[in-house]
């Protein structure tokens, strides 16, 4: 080693052995009726008990009832595709569709389509649709 003048206290701390230590705990004590005391009761009360009071008091803790009735919207489009097969497997058919009618030739079927909303509760709002389809079949020519 190099005795460097001025930092004897560096050498000295590199040469010195660390025999025994300890940590140091420094505790403070306060009285079970003092105002710190207190404020924690009051903090620790307040922690636990609101949650409760807001959630009664929103009336939302206990739910006795809580129905939901939905109902969907019953609409008829105006938009239909009639298929049929003839006992010989001749397939005829039908659409509101001109396009449709025009593609299908020779096979255009014209039919009586009825439709008309029911409405069982008498609500106003209706639950099911009915149809009524007639396809005439001409018993000359032997369909059925």
């Amino acid at each position: 080693r190099v005795f460097v003048p001025g930092r004897l206290g560096a050498n000295f701390r590199r040469a010195a052995m660390l025999i025994y230590s300890r940590p140091i705990t420094v505790a403070y004590h306060a009285n079970r009726a003092s105002c710190a005391s207190c404020w924690s009761a009051c903090y620790l009360l307040l922690l636990i008990v609101l949650p409760y009071v807001l959630a009664i008091a929103m009336g939302a803790f206990w739910t006795k009832d809580a129905f939901e009735r939905e109902q969907p919207g019953v609409r008829f489009r105006h938009e239909v595709l009639v298929e049929a097969y003839l006992a010989d497997g001749t397939a005829i058919g039908w659409s509101t569709s001109d396009q449709l009618n025009t593609a299908l030739g020779s096979r255009l079927r014209p039919c009586q389509l009825r439709a008309w909303p029911e409405d069982t509760d008498r609500d106003g709002k209706p639950e099911a649709l009915q149809f009524s389809l007639k396809v005439p079949l001409d018993a000359d020519g032997g369909e059925r």
